[in-house]
């Protein structure tokens, strides 16, 4: 599944959030509320995750879960659900969810689910959304805080199906770059006097958004200029990013509009200009 070790089942004493993260800190605040991995108070199964603090401490576990291309996809339907129990708590405490645009861009598309009262055992709490167009990841936010010992057992994360039943979304069966990777290859098929056999020169100006990569600013079109053998000019153009993208290219005295698709690779010939 997607969403694997959501029951906990399989944290072992060395690993004991194995696909999970337990935050240590946000915004310069330190988050030393305790996690941990136990048997005595579970929902189904063998294990399930009790969180732990007392007054002015925080606590949060969490994951995320990238947007595919076959399984977790852009403008399907799925519901978030799990098992949560509370034995104490001094305000309500939620299991949280959003989803982002690349950047931690908020997509404004979230919610969350409540920590029961202590009277009310163990109660299933869920939500369902539609994933937004530009979305990159959903973001499981498990977060409790102050005078309170909470459990969370039987996370799960389902797909909406035709008939309107829910099934668990299995594992991709793509890498998530593999589309843009096939992208590439029929490109350098189908460009190879430029790719693989031309010039590279230097690139024409090229107006478009910049967006946050890890440490960089980075344009969200990349482009480049080559120089066939027979001496004709092409731009080539490349989206890597997961959402629509647009740009002004500046070359041959003209200003070109371009609209690129997610991965989408692109050749402007110099000829298809005069």
């Amino acid at each position: 599944m997607l969403l694997d070790n959501g029951g906990f089942e399989l944290s072992t004493p060395a690993m004991p959030m194995l696909c999970w993260e337990k935050v240590p800190s946000y915004q310069g605040v330190i988050w030393n509320g305790a996690a941990d991995i136990v048997s005595d108070v579970v929902h189904s199964g063998k294990q399930a995750l009790r969180l732990d603090t007392t007054a002015d401490q925080i606590v949060q576990v969490s994951r995320n879960i990238s947007v595919n291309q076959d399984t977790f996809v852009t403008h399907g339907r799925y519901r978030l659900s799990a098992w949560l129990k509370s034995e104490r708590h001094k305000e309500p405490n939620h299991l949280n969810y959003a989803l982002f645009a690349p950047g931690l861009k908020s997509t404004g598309v979230g919610g969350r689910l409540t920590f029961p009262a202590p009277a009310e055992g163990w109660v299933l709490r869920q939500g369902e959304f539609t994933v937004p167009e530009d979305a990159e990841m959903i973001r499981i936010m498990i977060n409790t805080r102050n005078e309170s010992r909470t459990y969370v057992d039987d996370v799960r994360l389902e797909a909406r199906q035709p008939d309107g039943s829910w099934q668990d979304v299995a594992s991709s069966r793509l890498a998530p770059s593999q589309p843009f990777q096939q992208n590439w290859v029929r490109a350098y098929r189908d460009y190879s006097a430029w790719l693989q056999h031309g010039e590279m020169l230097p690139p024409p100006k090229l107006d478009c958004e910049n967006m946050d990569y890890k440490r960089w600013q980075v344009p969200v079109i990349f482009h480049n200029r080559f120089r066939a053998a027979n001496g004709e000019e092409a731009v080539v153009l490349v989206n890597a990013t997961r959402a629509a993208q647009t740009g002004n290219l500046h070359w041959q005295g003209k200003t070109i509009a371009v609209q690129l698709q997610p991965g989408e690779i692109r050749v402007i010939a110099a000829k298809e200009l005069r």
